[in-house]
């Protein structure tokens, strides 16, 4: 087999694997995430209590329940609840143009819309949250692991298909070439020698000073025997 067409081969199928390797690990990735993680990581706030922060987050993610509130209706609005100053308020995310449900609703936890954030919000701090509706509070940093790992197993996914796709075509690429690629030949080895004759592959062949056809004359034999054997 010529060596260009086992180095194919070999590319395809080690990229085969690799793009096995990445499917696999990007669908644990997704797989591994709880489907209850959102009632294990919310905290319920009802409406109009109060709610102390003990994170280092400074961001809350804010949820509602799906049907309470249109998305163009709900308000909040966040203070010390010793009536200080307080630098936290809360932002609001856009709405759809119907203006009953948040941009991006369709990631969002089932049962819930994810309304906004409430920011510069200080450790060990307690709030006052005023809002009509009750009100599920996610500290940033789980909101942001969880994106990552969705995103990770999405690209893992998606870059071990597109690998195994190559990889096919250069498997594909490296049979064809097996049947139309002549086998590689060794590479031709030759001696020379003492009396100057060439040796090809263990066959010697005549050269140089030496070198002569069967119609010479034999170095030993004289003139007038090659006449002979002419005649014959």
């Amino acid at each position: 087999m010529h060596v260009v067409t086992k180095g194919t081969l070999l590319l395809g199928g080690i990229g085969i694997i690799v793009g096995i390797l990445m499917v696999f690990a990007g669908g644990s990735s997704i797989s591994e995430i709880d489907d209850d993680w959102f009632e294990k990581e919310g905290l319920l706030v009802k409406s109009g209590s109060s709610y102390g922060h003990q994170s280092e987050d400074t961001t809350m993610y804010l949820f509602v329940k799906r049907g309470e509130v249109r998305c163009d209706e709900f308000e909040l609005n966040v203070t010390h609840e010793d009536g200080s100053d307080s630098v936290a308020s809360y932002k609001h995310d856009l709405c759809t143009m119907e203006g009953d449900r948040p941009m991006g609703w369709e990631d969002d936890p089932i049962g819930y819309y994810h309304m906004g954030t409430i920011n510069d919000l200080e450790e060990g701090r307690v709030y006052q949250i005023d809002s009509e509706q009750d009100v599920t509070l996610i500290e940033a940093h789980v909101i942001e692991g969880l994106v990552e790992d969705i995103l990770g197993g999405v690209l893992g996914v998606g870059g071990g298909f597109s690998c195994l796709c190559c990889s096919f075509v250069i498997l594909l690429i490296g049979v064809i070439m097996m049947f139309f690629m002549d086998d590689e030949k060794p590479a031709t080895t030759f001696e020379v020698d003492s009396e100057g004759r060439v040796i090809l592959g263990g066959e010697q062949e005549v050269g140089g000073s030496s070198q002569q056809s069967h119609d010479e004359a034999p170095p030993d034999g004289g003139v007038g025997a090659w006449y002979e054997g002419k005649s014959e």
